[in-house]
C-alpha cells in the first residue's frame, strides 16, 4: 500500500497558498480514503485475477461449445433416423393405398417432430452465441 507524507503534502499546500484549514481539510479526506485507494499493484493483482478468470473461462466455454457441437450432432442423427423411419412410413402407406387422413396425420406428426429439434437447436445455438459474446466482451474490457 503507497504512504503519503502527510507532512510534506501540508508544506505543499502552503506554500502553493491553500490555508492552514485547507490543507487540513485535504489532507484528513485523504487519509480517510486511504483505504479505499487503488494502488498499482492492486490494479495489477486484480488484472492479473482477471486475465486468470478469462483464461479459465475460454477453457470452459471451448470445451461447453464442443459438448454443444455434440449435442446438436447427435440431434441431427436423431432427425435423420425419425425422418427416414417416417418417410419409410409413408412409403409404407402409400404403398398400402392409405386414407388421406393417415397421411395427413403423418405429415403433421413429421411436422411437430422437425418443429421441435428446431426449437432445441435454436436454443443451444443462442446460448452458445451468448457465451461467444461474452468472452468478447470480457477479453476487450479487459484491453482496456
Amino acid at each position: 500500500m503507497a504512504m503519503l507524507d502527510t507532512h510534506k503534502a501540508f508544506e505543499n499546500l502552503m506554500a502553493a497558498g491553500y490555508s492552514k484549514e485547507m490543507a487540513e481539510a485535504l489532507l484528513d479526506t485523504l487519509g480517510e480514503s486511504g483505504e479505499t485507494l487503488a494502488t498499482k499493484v492492486d490494479l495489477s493483482e486484480s488484472a492479473q485475477a482477471i486475465r486468470a478468470d478469462l483464461r479459465e473461462l475460454a477453457q470452459v466455454t471451448k470445451a461447453d461449445l464442443r459438448e454443444l457441437a455434440q449435442v446438436t450432432k447427435a440431434d441431427l442423427q436423431e432427425l435423420a433416423q425419425s425422418t427416414k423411419a417416417e418417410l419409410n412410413a409413408l412409403q409404407q402407406a402409400v404403398d398400402e393405398r392409405a386414407t388421406k387422413a393417415d397421411l395427413n396425420a403423418l405429415a403433421q406428426a413429421t411436422k411437430a417432430d422437425l418443429n421441435a429439434l428446431e426449437m432445441r437447436i435454436t436454443i443451444k445455438v443462442g446460448a452458445m452465441l451468448f457465451a461467444v459474446v461474452g468472452l468478447l466482451v470480457a477479453l476487450e474490457l479487459l484491453r482496456l
